[in-house]
């Protein structure tokens, strides 16, 4: 879930995509575990633990 995952300081807003990152694109229908990363509104996401 996207409320638990830490913003590692990295990105720039670009309109909601990923453009730039290396990350696949956040997904809210995807479970997201432990160490997990992606991208969201040009920001890198990782997921601290899974609930």
């Amino acid at each position: 879930m996207k409320e638990n995952v830490e913003q590692p300081g990295q990105g720039g807003g670009n309109g909601g995509n990923n453009e730039g990152s290396t990350l696949p694109a956040w997904s809210p229908s995807t479970v997201y575990v432990q160490g997990n990363k992606a991208s969201f509104a040009g920001l890198d996401y990782e997921a601290l633990y899974w609930t």
